[in-house]
């Protein structure tokens, strides 16, 4: 079959846009394909959807990603010639649109973030670790340097207890602020090392957060592999109640690529 794709590089979560319509049984597969191949390299895959009243992007098995999201919203600017404001889109594993402020000169882009659904402590490799439950996504925090056999534990854990589209752990370093997250997808069966999450920087923000309640603007600069990530956050009363995440994006040419499948 011919697949028309567009590589994009948020911060170098490396995610493959497929633009020509494919039927969603078929997108594991063609997902785990792309990812195979690494020309152009990817860790995730989306695609587009043109049966929607508004841009309407999914995930490879589901899920939800920020940096996906903000990468489409920038996308969707650029396909109606918007060189700075904002856009409106739809993304699978959340309910409601969210709303990208891009700026195509600078090749940034920011995207309003989902907040968690519910926070829970889980003991996994011998550790009692904190889980955010998002709308489609479960992250583990985990307070530790970067380990595949405790990340691979972790995942086994959460797997069997929540029903979730994708599984993070994110490794959470303090001083100086450094995140290394890895990131499960059971549709397709991978496990990626990710060089940078969105939604995972926003879970280790809002595990800070939730540390040293305050007021007012909190703001956090996560360093990763492939980049820095922002995580804005809006306290009110010690809670949450806004979150937004900016970075790096930058836009690969279109091209057709012909796969077995």
């Amino acid at each position: 079959m011919e697949v028309e794709l567009i590589p994009v590089d948020p911060a170098q979560n490396y995610t493959i846009f497929v633009t020509t319509p494919i039927e969603p049984a078929l997108r594991p597969k063609v997902a785990a394909a792309l990812m195979k191949r690494q020309d152009p390299p990817a860790e995730q895959v989306a695609f587009i959807s043109a049966d929607s009243h508004l841009p309407r992007m999914e995930m490879m098995g589901g899920e939800f990603c920020g940096n996906a999201s903000r990468s489409f919203g920038m996308l969707t600017a650029m396909e109606r010639g918007l060189e700075k404001g904002s856009v409106t889109v739809s993304v699978s594993g959340c309910t409601q649109p969210l709303t990208v402020d891009v700026d195509l000169s600078a090749n940034i882009a920011r995207v309003e973030m989902p907040l968690q659904k519910t926070l829970h402590q889980l003991k996994a490799a011998g550790r009692s670790l904190p889980i955010l439950a998002f709308e489609g996504l479960c992250h583990a925090v985990v307070e530790a340097p970067p380990d595949a056999e405790l990340a691979q534990q972790i995942i086994n854990k959460i797997e069997d207890s929540f029903s979730t589209d994708a599984i993070g752990v994110i490794f959470l370093q303090r001083n100086p602020l450094y995140i290394t997250p890895v990131v499960y997808v059971p549709a397709t069966g991978s496990t990626v090392w990710e060089h940078s999450c969105g939604s995972g920087s926003l879970a280790a923000a809002l595990w800070m957060a939730m540390q040293q309640p305050h007021n007012g603007l909190k703001r956090f600069s996560f360093q990763q592999p492939g980049g820095l990530l922002e995580i804005e956050l809006e306290m009110k009363d010690g809670r949450v109640t806004a979150a937004r995440l900016g970075g790096p994006v930058t836009i690969g040419q279109k091209k057709c690529i012909h796969m077995e499948l």
